[in-house]
């Protein structure tokens, strides 16, 4: 869509535990499009009813909304579906790829029926959990909220001794628990860009420097190291392609996702989960993924908004 001469709103900030995040990713996309010369403004949201970002938009006299809201109501189809009854076109995946890739639990049943290789699970809800259905798994385990970003909440237990500890501290921000095997291998993230034909970003390596890839490696400079190219074969490479690409389209994702992935040592690639609204912060890996594609920040947020429907 044209969007020269078109009034943009950059939502941010929200109502979930990923709030301060959120911030970085807005302030950051609103400062780029300033600069591309586009008539923008923010606008922090602070109620899931919709009632005061309502009035603000329409106050506004907004054209187009670039959606830089994560966690609840930002990456679940919440926003998304307030946007359209406002009829206004925003930036990322639709209202059903949106809730679908935000539960961890749905989207690696549909992985699996996708033919799509994924760790073993086990869904926890609440503090019930058969001891023997992660046992079967086998430690080490992750252990995860089943909705939500930004490693919140994640821990990787290495035996049944710490397993109670970790499902407690997941509720502390979901009912839900995810259980996954723990597979050993490359971490890698795939970014990928498009509607109808989409493209694959250069591959993006993760070495953090804490046991694995947690919210202070993810925020914090220095605290992990991003390799491009990631040091895969050619064959790896392709495959780990193929599947962003198929994965993206299977869910129905539109503008940008990105796509984590295990290069398991046993020589198969795993998909861990999709995130249809990625970190857009000074630390973030999409942004750094188009930058090695030769794509500026600011050439990146006016492609998204080009692809907003």
């Amino acid at each position: 869509m044209g969007i020269e001469g078109k009034r943009i709103a950059v939502l941010m900030g929200g109502v979930s535990n990923e709030r301060e995040i959120s911030l970085l990713s807005g302030k950051n996309v609103l400062k780029a499009l300033k600069k591309e010369g586009l008539d923008t403004v923010g606008m922090d949201v602070v109620d899931e009813e919709g009632s005061t970002l309502k009035q603000a938009l329409e106050k506004g006299k907004i054209d187009i909304a670039f959606i830089a809201l994560h966690g609840c109501y930002g990456e679940d189809g919440g926003v998304q579906s307030f946007l359209e009854k406002l009829s206004i076109p925003y930036t990322g995946s639709g209202v059903i790829a949106s809730a679908t890739c935000f539960n961890k639990y749905i989207v690696k049943q549909l992985f699996s029926a996708g033919g799509i290789s994924t760790p073993p699970f086990y869904l926890v809800t609440g503090e019930n959990y058969r001891k023997e259905r992660i046992q079967d798994l086998g430690f080490p385990v992750v252990v995860k909220p089943c909705s939500g970003g930004s490693a919140i909440g994640v821990s990787i237990v290495r035996d049944e001794e710490n397993l109670k500890k970790a499902l407690t501290t997941v509720l502390e921000h979901d009912s839900s628990i995810l259980v996954e095997k723990y597979v050993p291998g490359r971490e890698i993230t795939v970014s990928i860009m498009g509607n109808h034909k989409p493209q694959v970003l250069p591959i993006i390596e993760i070495v953090p420097k804490r046991e694995f890839y947690d919210y202070a490696s993810k925020y914090e400079p220095g605290m992990s190291k991003h390799i491009i190219p990631a040091r895969l074969t050619p064959e790896r490479k392709k495959e780990a392609e193929e599947i962003g690409i198929f994965t993206y389209s299977m869910l129905g994702c539109r503008g940008f996702a990105r796509m984590d992935m295990i290069a398991g040592d046993e020589g198969t690639v795993h998909v861990l989960e999709v995130n249809t609204i990625p970190g857009l912060t000074g630390t973030s890996l999409f942004p750094e993924a188009a930058k090695a594609a030769g794509i500026t920040f600011g050439e990146l947020c006016k492609k998204l908004l080009e692809m907003a429907d």
